[in-house]
């Protein structure tokens, strides 16, 4: 989120990030700065969010995708 902060401060570029839903639930706040929902454990919620990045892009936006993971034992 620092990245996206510092982007929107000084490259001045309309920016967005996807979030995962529960954090995004969980800290609000992060929807005033551009940030949208998906549910990886939701296939259809993932495309609906897929479909929505393409959107943005398409309109000249920026994403910011942070890609996280879980370590399987």
């Amino acid at each position: 989120m620092i990245a996206l902060f510092l982007s929107k401060r000084f490259i001045k570029h309309d920016e967005y990030v996807m979030m995962n839903e529960t954090g995004l639930k969980q800290f609000p706040f992060f929807s005033h700065v551009g940030a949208y929902s998906v549910q990886p454990q939701k296939p259809k919620d993932v495309l609906t969010s897929l479909t929505y990045t393409v959107s943005l892009l398409q309109q000249g936006k920026a994403v910011w995708l942070f890609p996280q993971g879980k370590k399987c034992h």
